[in-house]
C-alpha cells in the first residue's frame, strides 16, 4: 500500500512536469524520480511506475506524432528527454539493487514450493498456460472482487497441463478483451483531429505493474491480491472513460445523453456500493488471525498453508479436536506438503493423547510422517528435511 501511494505521487508529479515551465517542470520530474525510488524501496514492483509514466509519454506524444498530429518540436523533444530520464532512473535503481544484494535474489526455490507451485510445473507448456491463467485471474479479481483469499499457495490454483483444460478459455477471453481495448486505444491515440491516449494509459496502469508478477521469471508467490493496488487505478480509469463515452458518444442527441446518463450514473453508484460493502465485510475477516484463516480456509479448503495456520491458531486456543478436524481433510498434496500436514497431525494427536485419547492413532500418523520424510525428493532443502 505504501508503494502504491508513492507510485501514485510519482505519477502526479510526472503529469505536472509535462504542463509546467522549464524550471518547475524539472523540479516536478525530480520529485517523480524520488517518489518512484521510494515506491520501489517499499516494494520492488513499485519501480514499474516509471514504465507507466513512460507509456503515457508514448500514448500522449509519440503515437499522435506518427499520424501527423500538429505538435511543436519542443514538445516532442521534451517528451523524449522525460522518457530518457525515466529510463535512466529505472536503470539506476536496478544497478543500486544489484550493488546492495549482489547475487542474492532473495528467492529460495525450496521455500517457494508452497507459495508458488508453478515452480513444480514439469513442462514449459504447463508453466506458460498456468502463468497466463494467473494473469487472467488478476484481471477477474479487478472485475469481481467478491471471492478473496489472503493466500493462494499450494493447490489453490492447480497447474494447467494441456490446452484441453477449460480454464484456458478464461485466458483466451482475457487476451482477446485486452487486445481489443489496446487496438481501440491506439486508434484513439492516433486520431488526427482529437488524439486521446487515456485508454492506453489506463491499460498501462493495469498491466505494467503486474509484469513482475506475471511469472516471466520465478517469484515467491503465485497470486497476491496486494499486487492489485496500482492496477485498480487503471481499472477505475477505464470505467470512467466508458461512462463518459456512453454519455457523449458521437451522434447522440441531447435527450439520448440524458437517458443514458440516467442509466449509467445509478449503475456506477450500485457498483460502488457493492464494492464498498465488500471492503467492509473483508475488513471484518481481517479482525485477527483466527477470523481471517477461518474464513479463507472455508473459502479454499485445499490450501495447505491456510489449513496449517488455522489449525495452529486453534491449537493455541486449546481446541485440539477442531484443529485436527481442519488439518485431517487436506488432500491432493505433493510430498513436501504431505509431510508438513503429517507433522501437524502427529503433534495434535500427541497432545490429545495426554488425556488418553487417540494414543494409537498418534503413533500411526507419526509412522506415516516418517515414511513421507523418507520419500521426499532430493530437491528439498535441509531445513525442510
Amino acid at each position: 500500500l505504501i508503494a502504491a501511494a508513492f507510485g501514485f505521487l510519482a505519477f502526479i508529479y510526472h503529469d505536472k512536469s509535462r504542463t509546467c515551465g522549464d524550471r518547475t517542470g524539472t523540479r516536478d520530474l525530480l520529485a517523480c524520480m524520488v517518489f518512484s525510488w521510494l515506491s520501489a524501496l517499499a516494494k520492488e514492483p513499485g519501480l514499474m511506475i516509471l514504465a507507466v509514466c513512460g507509456a503515457r509519454e508514448v500514448a500522449l506524444y509519440w503515437l499522435p506524432s506518427l499520424r501527423g498530429t500538429p505538435m511543436k518540436s519542443t514538445v516532442f523533444v521534451s517528451s523524449i528527454v522525460r522518457f530518457g530520464v525515466l529510463a535512466s532512473t529505472g536503470v539506476a535503481f536496478l544497478l543500486f539493487r544489484k550493488y546492495i544484494n549482489g547475487e542474492n535474489t532473495g528467492l529460495n526455490l525450496g521455500d517457494s514450493i508452497c507459495d508458488n507451485p508453478l515452480v513444480t510445473a514439469e513442462t514449459t507448456l504447463s508453466y506458460v498456460l498456468s502463468a497466463s491463467f494467473v494473469v487472467a485471474m488478476y484481471v477477474w479479481k479487478l472485475i469481481n472482487p467478491f471471492v478473496l483469499l489472503c493466500d493462494y499457495g499450494y493447490n489453490s490454483i492447480p497447474l494447467i497441463e494441456s490446452f484441453g483444460d477449460m480454464r484456458n478459455l478464461a485466458t483466451f477471453g482475457a487476451i482477446a478483451g485486452v487486445a481489443a481495448l489496446t487496438l481501440v486505444g491506439i486508434r484513439d491515440a492516433m486520431d488526427k483531429d482529437r488524439p486521446d491516449g487515456r485508454i492506453l494509459v489506463a491499460l498501462a496502469w493495469i498491466f505494467v505493474p503486474l509484469l513482475p508478477a506475471s511469472h516471466i521469471m520465478t517469484i515467491g508467490t503465485v497470486l497476491a491480491e496486494r499486487l492489485l493496488y496500482l492496477p485498480s487505478l487503471g481499472y477505475c480509469m477505464l470505467l470512467a472513460i466508458l461512462a463518459e463515452r456512453l454519455q457523449i458518444g458521437p451522434g447522440a442527441t441531447k435527450k439520448g445523453k440524458i437517458m443514458i446518463g440516467a442509466v449509467v450514473v445509478p449503475v456506477l453508484v450500485i457498483v460502488l456500493a457493492l464494492f464498498a460493502q465488500r471492503i467492509i465485510s473483508r475488513n471484518r475477516d481481517w479482525k485477527d488471525n483466527r477470523t481471517l484463516w477461518n474464513t479463507d480456509t472455508f473459502t479454499n479448503p485445499a490450501n495447505v498453508k491456510l489449513a496449517k495456520a488455522y489449525a495452529g491458531e486453534l491449537e493455541l486456543a486449546g481446541k485440539l479436536d477442531d484443529a485436527y478436524h481442519v488439518i485431517k481433510n487436506v488432500s491432493g498434496l505433493g510430498a513436501y506438503q504431505r509431510v508438513e500436514v503429517c507433522l501437524v497431525k502427529s503433534r495434535l494427536t500427541a497432545m490429545s493423547s495426554v488425556s488418553g485419547r487417540n494414543y494409537e492413532l498418534g503413533f500411526q500418523i507419526l509412522d506415516d510422517c516418517i515414511e513421507e520424510v523418507e520419500s521426499l525428493p532430493k530437491m528439498t532443502t535441509n531445513s525442510h528435511q
